[in-house]
């Protein structure tokens, strides 16, 4: 079994890393306690929690690209994952409601979202705009000022070079997951002394902890 593939059965197991409807979910500690359980068994001490989940984030929204590539009329860039090799092992992702779904579906490319003008046909239209969509699709009109201020940076960001795309992209997930630790109740010493996911990654400060810790 490779690495990517046990580490998907190891969070198919724990449906509430992943699940919003699971009633778990909303439990920070719990689910800061399954990564560092998932990474001792992963081999590599729980000290590298932030990289299996980052990992996993990764695997998610791979998956909902490779799904966009069933839909008529997908755009170019979802083309590479039209043969995404572990498609068919995060398919239980189908069954829940997630975070990536979320995502995906709000942030539909404009070439999908609208009809070409060759087709007036109203139910066909409709058709067409439904099409992939889900029961935790998020609706245009419910996004609110944090989805603006990140939804800001986008142009920024595919402006960049792939390569430092790839690299930004893994900072992001590092930063999110260590300061989430620390809401949970980690140490700055602990979260200072984990190891990074790449190799010269930016400073973080952690000036407001006590204020996080007591809201």
């Amino acid at each position: 079994m490779s690495e990517t593939e046990r580490l998907i059965e190891l969070v198919k197991s724990r449906r509430f890393l992943y699940d919003l409807s699971d009633p778990l979910y909303k439990d920070r500690h719990k689910r800061m306690e399954a990564w560092k359980e998932i990474s001792r068994l992963m081999g590599s001490g729980s000290g590298t929690a932030h990289i299996w989940s980052a990992k996993w984030k990764g695997l998610k929204d791979n998956y909902a690209k490779y799904k966009k590539t069933s839909e008529p009329g997908f755009v170019e860039a979802y083309k590479k994952y039209k043969h995404w090799p572990w498609a068919d092992k995060v398919k239980f992702l189908d069954d829940c409601v997630s975070t990536t779904c979320r995502r995906v579906y709000n942030y539909t490319p404009k070439e999908i979202r609208e009809p070409s003008p060759e087709n007036t046909d109203p139910k066909t239209s409709e058709d067409n705009l439904n099409e992939g969509t889900s029961e935790c699709e998020v609706k245009k009109d419910s996004l609110d000022g944090v989805d603006h201020f990140f939804l800001s940076y986008a142009e920024t960001f595919k402006k960049l070079p792939p390569r430092m795309q790839i690299m930004l992209k893994l900072e992001i997930a590092t930063l999110f997951t260590r300061y989430e630790l620390q809401a949970d109740g980690m140490s700055k010493e602990s979260i200072e002394n984990m190891p990074r996911i790449v190799p010269h990654p930016v400073k973080y400060e952690f000036d407001f902890e006590n204020d996080i810790m007591n809201e």
